[in-house]
């Protein structure tokens, strides 16, 4: 899952939070960093680098006219060096020189500036962009019609499945204005407010939203966090997923996986997101005995599931650490805490120190 925020940098938070926690280090928390996506401190590179951002947002919006183009484009003063500090000096005034009103009355270039505007986002500091924002929705707000417009472009491309630049913790700076917008009717934002309450609870150091699950005989379990164990891991998955098969299939037949499931080290859930109806019992029956499996038609009430697979990472008192969609990581976590349990055998525990080892040195010449 590709976001701006920490499932972006998903990797070393999942293996710093979840074994840290396992072996009762008492750093185990993640800071946020300061800007969403890469920072410099290099002013020659922050420059160029920014030129670059401009060079091309100026260029997209004056392609879809070769006339003119539709508004101005600010220019970043020189004394201005760092990257994600000219980046902030641009969303501050990209829309200085738009007339809103004329601007959207061509709505097809009207879109891609805004595209190009959302573009920029990533390279900013989050106070930047989160004062941008507020500043642009205030200035779009003329109508219901372009507030609602703007809404679904950033919708498009935080949010959706198909979204180009994926971010929950964008689109929540967005939904924090929408919510407060005068234009946009009732009825709407009380879609917006489920998407917030949703998103915000699935987030990392957010405590596990309830889970209630059906399992293939019929009993209704709920979740609860086992603090005996080292965490938990959620997997939402679908039985008609040619991925969600594939992650099924490489998980039970990882050797330390499956010990460290089978063990208890870790409770293993596999929650469907829909009803338990016979096409999914005919899959679930086959699943491992030692995993949690359940079908759960409301998960998506409380859990953020736009894509599957999915595996949440909790700890042992059911805060999130991590959401990914990566397999690979979940073995290879699974596998660590086969390690550091003591119950990964000799050979594999050799092999995969060898692996660790080669990823994170350079080979030396003789």
């Amino acid at each position: 899952m590709l976001n701006c925020d920490y499932v972006f940098f998903v990797s070393p938070l999942i293996y710093h939070t979840f074994f840290c926690y396992f072996c009762n280090c008492k750093t185990i928390i993640a800071k946020p960093v300061p800007s969403f996506f890469l920072q410099t401190d290099n002013p020659m590179k922050s420059k160029i680098i920014t030129l670059l951002l401009l060079a091309v947002t100026a260029f997209n919006v004056r392609s879809q006219a070769q006339q003119q183009p539709l508004f101005q484009m600010p220019v970043v003063p020189d004394s201005i060096v760092l990257l994600y500090d000219r980046t902030d000096y641009l969303l501050a005034h990209y829309w200085d020189f738009c007339d809103i009103k004329k601007a959207f009355s061509a709505r097809d270039r009207f879109r891609g500036a805004v595209v190009d505007y959302f573009s920029l986002m990533p390279y900013g500091t989050v106070d930047g962009v989160k004062s941008s924002i507020a500043t642009f929705m205030k200035k779009v707000s003329t109508g219901k019609e372009p507030v609602q417009f703007v809404a679904d472009i950033a919708e498009a491309t935080f949010y959706s499945d198909t979204a180009a630049l994926a971010s929950d913790q964008l689109y929540l700076m967005f939904l924090d204005e929408l919510l407060a917008n005068k234009k946009v009717d009732k009825n709407t934002k009380l879609r917006y407010a489920h998407q917030k309450r949703v998103l915000e609870g699935s987030q990392p150091g957010q405590p596990a939203s309830a889970l209630t699950y059906t399992d293939p005989i019929g009993t209704e379990h709920t979740f609860a966090p086992d603090t005996t164990k080292a965490g938990a891991i959620i997997f939402f998955n679908d039985p008609d997923c040619s991925d969600c098969s594939m992650a099924r299939l490489r998980i039970d037949a990882d050797i330390l996986s499956r010990t460290v499931i089978e063990k208890g080290i870790v409770d293993f859930y596999s929650i469907y997101p829909g009803d338990a109806d016979a096409e999914w019992l005919q899959s679930a029956v086959s699943y491992p005995e030692a995993w949690k499996t359940g079908a759960a038609p409301d998960a998506d009430q409380n859990w953020d599931i736009r894509q599957s697979p999915l595996f949440y990472i909790l700890n042992r008192d059911g805060t999130i650490l991590a959401v990914t969609a990566n397999v690979n990581e979940v073995i290879d976590i699974l596998g660590r805490l086969a390690q550091v349990s003591g119950h990964a055998p000799s050979a594999f525990s050799r092999n995969r120190a060898k692996a660790s080892s080669t990823e994170t040195q350079p080979e030396t010449q003789p």
